[in-house]
């Protein structure tokens, strides 16, 4: 195996390594609320759920809101 074969398998691992812990940091600063953490993460909404189901972290948002202590899958906030 050389090793510029190798680097673009280790790089591509690298980044999705970075990129779901850099989402998941995201979804617990803003307590797993899906909208606010993709605002903040400069992406649609639909495209933080792809990549949440591309990192297998579908539930990871719903649990960090039960631990948040809020309820349901979508409360609005005041301002």
């Amino acid at each position: 195996m050389s090793t510029s074969n190798a680097l673009p398998g280790r790089l591509a691992k690298a980044q999705a390594h970075y990129e779901r812990e850099f989402i998941l940091t995201a979804l617990k600063t803003h307590d797993g609320h899906n909208t606010r953490t993709a605002v903040w993460l400069g992406v649609s909404r639909r495209t933080l759920y792809v990549k949440l189901r591309e990192h297998g972290l579908e539930g990871e948002a719903s649990a960090m809101r039960t631990e948040a202590g809020i309820v349901g899958p979508r409360t609005r906030f005041v301002r």
